[in-house]
């Protein structure tokens, strides 16, 4: 049964990655080429506005919904979100994204169940249930992809957005966030079968498709 009743066959998902930024044009022509749907995560409204646009971060959703567009994409927030700061942005429809933890992955729409912690992760499993046949992940980046002194330099940037150190935590704090995605990352790729077509800490998932 197709997510919600939405059922896609190619899907891209976007994450807020520098990588996309970089290979902006490239990444369109793909996602073009392979009549793409897309999933944004998070603020990566400057490379396009998404066919679904996923918010699981309270905290960044009050620093960056006011990117979101409800004509040009359909809204996705989790279940957990309150709807008093989903309406800081938003008072019109949108999907309520079940989901859970659990060390068994049990992928069904009225609950996700898994470890995901990023949106990124938890949006390869709503793919999945939209029944595509082809995810793709652009902009997963991870936080310490790039050197510790090129990324508080400046001389590399961890988002599409800002220059340099962009995230809100500690470097530290950044090396132990990407630990935890790749186990999820490694967990779920033995249900979900994806490709992260962008560089990426996560190297293992990476597949050159640009």
């Amino acid at each position: 049964m197709s997510y919600k009743g939405i059922k896609h066959t190619n899907i891209a998902i976007i994450g807020a990655g520098h990588t996309v930024t970089a290979n902006q044009s490239k990444l369109h022509e793909f996602i073009a080429d392979n009549n793409c749907k897309t999933i944004g995560i998070n603020y990566m409204t400057k490379f396009c506005y998404p066919n679904y646009h996923l918010w699981t971060n309270r905290s960044r959703y009050k620093t960056f919904g006011y990117c979101i567009d409800s004509t040009k994409s359909k809204l996705m927030f989790s279940h957990s979100m309150p709807k008093n700061v989903i309406r800081r942005y938003h008072r019109g429809p949108y999907i309520s994204v079940v989901s859970s933890k659990s060390d068994e992955y049990i992928l069904q729409e009225d609950n996700i169940k898994g470890q995901f912690r990023a949106a990124g992760v938890l949006a390869i499993a709503i793919a999945h249930l939209m029944e595509a046949e082809n995810i793709w992940v652009a902009g997963m980046d991870g936080y310490t992809l790039h050197a510790r002194d090129d990324v508080q330099s400046g001389k590399a940037t961890q988002h599409c957005y800002g220059t340099g150190h962009t995230d809100d935590v500690s470097w530290e704090d950044g090396i132990a966030k990407d630990a935890a995605v790749q186990s999820c990352l490694d967990n779920l790729s033995k249900y979900v079968s994806f490709e992260i077509i962008t560089p990426t800490k996560f190297e293992n998932h990476y597949v050159e498709r640009l």
